[in-house]
């Protein structure tokens, strides 16, 4: 299992240029992206949306945060920067301006994945825990 690279303060998630392919709602926002790994990113509980300079605190599990990423995926809007710094907060910026963060809290508010079937020892998880990321 590996780590997320590092760059500064910050560990960058592997999916920047790439679209929202698929999503699943189910109680959490589970967002499928269109790397050839399928790598997924799922919100499980509250996150902050900028958009058109207001801010909104969204519920992971609410009709508006279906509505949110069902406009992102219909835009085929794609990721700007995604990246983590070390203390768990989790930071979104996607091409058209939105800006997605998710605050670390002491549950696990989000978790990143990506599996590579070819070569396990690539396989990525990471996730808010506790004040940090956690591998």
């Amino acid at each position: 299992m590996q780590k997320l690279k590092e760059k500064g303060q910050y560990y960058e998630l592997p999916i920047e240029g790439y679209k929202i392919k698929k999503m699943l709602f189910s109680g959490i926002m589970h967002i499928i992206f269109d790397d050839k790994h399928e790598s997924y990113l799922d919100f499980c509980y509250e996150f902050k949306i900028q958009k058109y300079n207001q801010t909104n605190v969204l519920k992971s599990n609410t009709f508006e945060t279906l509505a949110l990423f069902y406009d992102l995926w219909n835009e085929q809007t794609a990721i700007k920067e995604a990246k983590a710094d070390k203390e768990g907060f989790l930071f979104l910026t996607f091409e058209n301006g939105f800006e997605i963060s998710v605050e670390n809290q002491p549950c696990n508010n989000w978790q990143f994945t990506t599996r590579d079937a070819e070569n396990k020892n690539n396989n990525v998880s990471a996730y808010n825990c506790c004040g940090s990321v956690c591998f």
